[in-house]
C-alpha cells in the first residue's frame, strides 16, 4: 500500500484553514478540502511579493496533485522559474518534486523520474535530511509503480537510514511499512510480514487509524499470498473498521480488491464478486490510480474464469492488459533506463572528480607529513645532541658542586666541632667563674664576720673602723662587677634557652630566668645563694616557686628538666 505524505508547510496551511485531512497521500486527500485551500491561495497570488508568491505556488502545485496533475506541473514550473530567479534552492527542490509528482499521477514515469532526480540533487546540496528523505521516498515509489522493485528497495532503505539517524520513530514506522509492501510485491512475504509487523508496533502509540490500517492491509496481502487465509481476513477486516468509507478511497479500493482475492481463494465466488463490484464503483467515481484498476480487472478476469463466465473474464482481461501496457510502454522503459544510466554516470563522474580531488589533497598531506617528519627528526637529533652535550656539562658541574658541597660540609663539621668545644669550654669557664665568685663572696662574708667579732682596746675607735670596713665590703658585694659580668655571660650563652623557656612559660620573671640558668649550670643551692648574695633558704623558696611555675610533678627533677628545654 503506497502512501506519499504532504510537506509540513502545506499541513500547517491546511490546519490554518481548519482543513484536517485523514491522510496526506496524493490519492485520498478529500477533494473538497483541497479545493478550499486552492481557492484561498489563488485569490492571494496577485498581491503577493515574489518571495511569498514562490512559497504559495509550491503549495498550489502540491494541492493540485489529486485534482489536476497538469496544474501541479504548471504551478510547479512557475515556482521553479521563480526559485531560480530568487536563488532559493530549498524552494527549487520543492518545485522540482511537485513537477515530479504531477507527471507521476499522469503516469509519465520518464519525466517524473527526470524531475525527481533533479530534485534529489538540489536537496542533497541544501542538506535538509527530511527533504532528502521525502524525495528519495518519491523516487522509490516511482520505481515500485513501474515494477523495478530492487531499485525501489534501494531508495526506501536509504530513507530508513535517514529516519534512523534522525531518531524519528513515526517515520521509521512508515519506512518499515514501505519495505514490507515492496517485499510483498517481490513475493518475499516472510520479510514483508516482518517489516509490516514492526511498522504496526511503532505506529500504534501515535494513534493514526489510517496509518495503522495500511499495515493491516499489507499483512493481509502477505498472509493471503502464503495461504494463511484466516489471518489475512482478520487483518483486512480490521483495516476496514479503521478507515473512513467517505475519504480513504484509495485504501478502500485496495481493501475490497484484497478481500475479493481472499474469498476467491476460499472458492466463495459470489462474495468475491460483490467486493470487486463495490471496488469498481469507487474506481469509476474518483480518480484512483491505474495500478488499483489493473489489480481489480485482473482479479475480476480470474474470478469470472473460475465461475465459467468466459465472456466477462475475457473482457476484464482485455481491460487489464490495456492498462498494464499503458502503465509502462517499451518506450517509457527505455527512457527510464536511459535517464537512470545518465544519472548514475553523472553521479559517478562527480564521485570520480571528488576522489581525484581527495587524492590530490591526500598526496599534498603525505608530502607535507613527510617533510614534517624529516624536520621533526632533524630537530630531534639537534635536541638530543644538545641534551647529551648539556648532560655532560651538567655532570661536570654536578661533580664540581658535589666536591664543593662535600668540602663545605667538612668545613662546617669542623666549625661545628670547634664551636661545640668552645661552648663546652665556655660553660666550664662560666661554672668555674661562678664557683670562684661564690667562694670569694664567702671569703668576704667570713672576713666581715671575723671583723665583727674582733675586740680592740679603744672600743669606740675600733667599732668605728670596723663598721666602716664592713660597710665597705658589703657595698663591694652589692656592686660587684664580676657578678654583673657573670649574669651577662649567662644570658648571652643561654640566649636560645631563655627564648624557648619564655615562649613556653611567659609568666616567668627575670629572677626566675636567672635562677633557671644557674640551676641549668648544675650549681648547688649554697653556690647560688653565695653567688646572688642571698640566703640558702631564699634559694630553696625560689626553686620551689620555679617548679610550681614550670608545672612539674613531684617526681620530676628540676635541673634535668631545664637541661632538656
Amino acid at each position: 500500500m503506497r502512501i506519499l505524505y504532504c510537506t509540513p508547510l502545506i499541513w500547517l496551511m491546511l490546519m490554518s484553514n481548519s482543513l484536517i485531512f485523514a491522510q496526506n497521500s496524493m490519492w485520498d486527500r478529500p477533494v473538497t478540502y483541497a479545493r478550499a485551500l486552492i481557492d484561498s491561495l489563488e485569490a492571494k497570488l496577485p498581491v503577493m511579493s515574489k518571495e511569498e508568491k514562490l512559497k504559495n505556488l509550491n503549495l498550489l502545485a502540491e494541492s493540485y496533485w489529486e485534482i489536476s496533475a497538469d496544474k501541479s506541473v504548471l504551478y510547479g514550473m512557475e515556482a521553479l522559474a521563480l526559485a531560480e530567479e530568487l536563488n532559493q534552492p530549498k524552494e527549487e527542490g520543492y518545485a522540482l518534486l511537485n513537477i515530479c509528482q504531477g507527471y507521476l499521477v499522469n503516469d509519465a514515469y520518464d519525466q517524473a523520474l527526470d524531475y525527481g532526480l533533479k530534485s534529489l540533487k538540489v536537496r542533497e546540496e541544501v542538506g535538509d535530511m527530511y527533504d532528502i528523505a521525502y524525495t528519495l521516498r518519491t523516487i522509490g515509489w516511482l520505481y515500485y509503480d513501474i515494477g523495478y522493485f530492487d531499485n525501489a528497495l534501494e531508495y526506501h532503505y536509504k530513507v530508513l537510514d535517514i529516519h534512523k539517524e534522525l531518531g524519528d520513530d513515526e517515520r521509521i514506522a512508515y519506512s518499515f511499512n514501505s519495505l514490507g509492501l515492496i517485499y510483498a510485491s517481490k513475493n518475499d512475504h516472510v520479510k514483508a510480514i516482518s517489516f509490516s509487523t514492526q511498522s504496526l508496533r511503532l505506529k500504534k502509540p501515535f494513534g493514526n487509524k489510517e496509518r495503522i490500517a495500511s499495515s493491516h492491509i499489507n499483512l493481509g496481502i502477505s498472509y493471503a499470498a502464503l495461504g494463511e487465509l484466516d489471518l489475512a481476513e482478520q487483518n483486512l477486516e480490521k483495516a476496514l473498521t479503521l478507515i473512513s468509507p467517505f475519504q480513504e478511497y484509495f485504501e478502500r479500493v485496495e481493501l475490497l480488491n484484497e478481500l475479493a482475492y481472499v474469498q476467491f481463494q476460499r472458492k466463495n465466488f459470489k462474495l468475491g464478486e460483490k467486493y470487486l463490484i463495490e471496488a469498481r464503483q469507487y474506481i469509476d467515481s474518483v480518480n484512483v490510480n491505474k495500478v488499483l484498476k489493473e489489480r481489480n480487472y485482473y482479479l475480476s478476469s480470474e474470478l469470472y474464469k473460475a465461475m465459467g463466465d468466459y465472456r466477462q473474464a475475457l473482457d476484464f482481461f482485455g481491460a487489464y492488459d490495456s492498462i498494464k501496457r499503458d502503465i509502462l510502454s517499451d518506450e517509457k522503459q527505455n527512457r527510464l533506463a536511459e535517464m537512470r544510466i545518465l544519472y548514475e554516470a553523472e553521479r559517478r563522474e562527480n564521485e570520480v572528480k571528488l576522489l581525484k580531488k581527495e587524492k590530490e589533497v591526500q598526496e599534498q598531506r603525505k608530502n607535507a607529513l613527510l617533510v614534517g617528519i624529516i624536520l621533526v627528526i632533524i630537530i630531534a637529533i639537534l635536541i638530543v645532541n644538545r641534551l647529551v652535550s648539556g648532560m655532560k656539562k651538567n655532570k661536570k658541574i654536578f661533580e664540581i658542586n658535589k666536591n664543593l658541597i662535600q668540602l663545605k660540609l667538612e668545613k662546617e663539621e669542623i666549625e661545628s666541632t670547634r664551636l661545640k668545644d668552645r661552648l663546652e669550654y665556655r660553660k666550664k669557664e662560666l661554672t668555674n667563674m661562678g664557683l670562684f665568685i661564690a667562694q670569694r663572696n664567702e671569703t668576704y662574708h667570713g672576713l666581715a664576720n671575723s671583723l665583727r667579732n674582733f675586740d680592740f682596746l679603744d672600743r669606740e675607735d675600733a667599732e668605728r673602723k670596723i663598721k666602716t670596713l664592713i660597710n665597705d665590703f658589703e657595698n663591694r658585694l652589692k656592686i660587684n662587677e664580676d657578678i654583673d659580668g657573670f649574669y651577662s655571660d649567662v644570658e648571652h650563652l643561654h640566649d636560645d634557652f631563655f627564648f624557648r623557656l619564655k615562649e613556653k612559660f611567659p609568666n616567668l620573671t627575670d629572677n626566675d630566668m636567672r635562677m633557671a640558668a644557674q640551676l641549668r649550670l648544675n650549681l648547688s643551692s649554697k653556690e647560688i645563694s653565695s653567688l646572688n648574695n642571698i640566703s640558702v633558704k631564699s634559694v630553696e623558696i625560689s626553686r620551689y616557686r620555679l617548679r610550681k611555675k614550670l608545672e612539674l610533678a613531684p617526681d620530676d627533677i628540676l635541673t634535668d628538666y631545664l637541661r632538656e628545654v
